[in-house]
């Protein structure tokens, strides 16, 4: 993710790609796009040792944040399952099995604690979230994030919300936000006069 005055570029492959509109005006709930700091647990430390998560403001760990949905909030139960899909409250989650069993989080029935939140990404089976590193302190929770303009149905990212907010919103809402910056008013109207051929 690189950002400029709220906008953000998702180039990663566990979430559409494109732009992002981040906001902390939105309070965090399931289903919510966030971008949070992973927390400094073995998993999270090796993939960064590695390279794999990019150098980043994430002050515990150094990485860049990550996009994910909330999957679980305080009080639901998750449970992982070694080469099973990660199940929340009874339903699992699709494309959510660990694919490196020496990193995944240990199996077992986690009850989510007051002032934590588990995050995931069902678009992509290969996503590093909370499978991985387990919970997150919604301390780590940088803001909510909205698609503005992005290949990919965001859908297949979050469970717990059953329609997503359409993409021409989305664009209303970026431009009302930032009507006075005039680069912004100029490629929000840019993404509203062709949303028929790049939203989806």
């Amino acid at each position: 993710l690189a950002d400029f005055a709220g906008i953000r570029l998702n180039v990663t492959d566990s979430a559409p790609k494109g732009l992002w509109f981040m906001t902390k005006s939105l309070t965090p709930e399931r289903g919510s796009f966030v971008a949070v700091c992973p927390p400094p647990v073995p998993a999270v430390k090796s993939m960064v040792a590695r390279y794999y998560l990019p150098s980043g403001n994430c002050i515990e760990t150094g990485s860049q944040t990550l996009l994910k949905a909330i999957g679980a909030i305080s009080g639901d139960s998750v449970v992982i399952r070694d080469g099973l899909p990660v199940s929340v409250n009874g339903s699992e989650l699709p494309n959510t099995v660990a694919r490196n069993r020496s990193l995944s989080w240990p199996a077992g029935t986690y009850q989510v604690e007051s002032g934590y939140v588990w995050v995931f990404s069902t678009y992509n089976e290969k996503s590093f979230d909370s499978r991985y590193f387990g919970p997150v302190p919604v301390k780590n929770i940088r803001g909510v994030s909205v698609p503005v303009l992005t290949d990919g149905d965001t859908d297949q990212m979050k469970t717990g919300i059953p329609h997503k907010m359409p993409c021409l919103r989305n664009m209303i809402f970026l431009q009302q936000f930032f009507w006075k910056e005039s680069f912004l008013r100029s490629l929000t109207e840019e993404l509203v006069r062709h949303k028929k051929t790049v939203c989806r």
